[in-house]
C-alpha cells in the first residue's frame, strides 16, 4: 500500500459499532480503506459503462453470444472478486 496519511472523519456511533463487529477491533481503518476502494471502483465502472454505451457488438465479442459464454465470464469475474475478498480477510 502507498504512504498513509491521517484524516479526521466523523461516523455515526451505531455505524462504527457495526464496522467493529464485522472488521474486528483495531481493524477499522483497513475496513474503511477496503470499502472506499470498492465504492470508488464501482463508481469508476459505472462511469466507464456510461462512456462505452453503444460500443459493444456481438460480432466483436463472439464469446458472449450465448448464455454459456456469459456464464463463463461471470464465473471468472466472481473468482477474481472472491480472491480479493479472501485477501482482505487474511490480513
Amino acid at each position: 500500500m502507498s504512504e498513509l496519511a491521517k484524516t479526521h472523519i466523523l461516523f455515526p456511533k451505531p455505524l462504527l459499532r457495526r464496522i467493529d463487529k464485522v472488521a474486528g477491533i483495531g481493524r477499522r481503518s483497513q475496513f474503511v480503506i477496503a470499502a472506499t476502494l470498492d465504492k470508488l471502483a464501482r463508481i469508476q465502472f459505472s462511469h466507464a459503462l456510461k462512456n462505452a454505451a453503444g460500443s459493444w457488438s456481438a460480432g466483436r465479442h463472439p464469446s458472449l453470444k450465448n448464455q454459456s459464454g456469459v456464464n463463463r465470464l461471470l464465473q471468472k469475474l466472481r473468482r477474481k472478486t472472491n480472491t480479493r475478498l479472501r485477501h482482505f480477510h487474511e490480513d
